[in-house]
């Protein structure tokens, strides 16, 4: 009944050392503007247009 309880946890944090694992590796990395919006973030209608991502905000750079 022991080594199954200890099979048991330790197939148990395995699953979710993968799940934590795979999780990681699939959220997009942003750091600007455009990398924002290919993450699907939405733009708020704003001059700029402004991108949230994860509580930060991105803002649009406007051609001068």
């Amino acid at each position: 009944m022991k080594k199954k309880s200890l099979l048991l946890l330790g197939l148990a944090i395995s699953i979710g050392l993968v799940f934590a694992l795979l999780h990681k590796s699939t959220d997009p990395e942003v750091t600007d503007f455009a990398s924002c919006v290919a993450a699907g973030n939405p733009v708020l209608p704003t001059v700029p247009g402004q991108c949230n991502h994860g509580g930060k905000v991105f803002m649009q750079s406007m051609p001068q």
